[in-house]
């Protein structure tokens, strides 16, 4: 009776190895890369929803009271926005220091979150009735700004 292995089943055994080895190793770097690509895609969802979040309030604007008009060429620049919604409500949008766009409405006299992660909201009033708007995230790996430019609909064209 033989005690021990042959060369032949430790190289067996070292194949074998080798192969589960490499099997695991490919399976942690597919899923690492599949845990990036969904983080990509999630950071780019909330980057869409930002701004469909943001038009849908101006979209309830019917009159822009802050920041005022310009008075020359150059943009009136704000950090806020406050405008006279659909209702007659007055609505106020701006960041506070813990980094969340916040909706301040005056008629039901709540505040509502609307987002986390904004570092900065940058209201430019264009004309009467248009705003610019920048939003700089700051939850993401890289700083991100989103814009858009909205024109609100005036009170005396309803």
């Amino acid at each position: 009776m033989r005690r021990g292995f042959t060369l032949a089943e430790i190289a067996v055994a070292a194949g074998l190895s080798i192969v589960l080895l490499a099997l695991v190793g490919t399976g942690v770097v597919w899923m690492r890369n599949s845990m990036r690509l969904v983080t990509s895609l999630d950071q780019d969802s909330q980057v869409l929803w930002l701004s469909r979040l943001l038009n849908a309030e101006l979209n309830q604007a019917r009159e822009i009271l802050f920041p005022p008009p310009p008075t020359g060429d150059k943009p009136t620049v704000a950090h806020q926005v406050a405008f006279v919604d659909s209702e007659g409500d007055v609505t106020v949008l701006f960041v506070e220091e813990a980094g969340r766009l916040i909706q301040f409405s005056q008629d039901r006299g709540k505040f509502r979150d609307l987002f986390l992660g904004v570092g900065d909201l940058i209201i430019r009033r264009l004309d009467r009735h248009t705003i610019s708007y920048e939003v700089k995230r700051t939850d993401t790996p890289e700083p991100e700004t989103i814009s858009g430019v909205f024109q609100i609909q005036p009170v005396e064209a309803l």
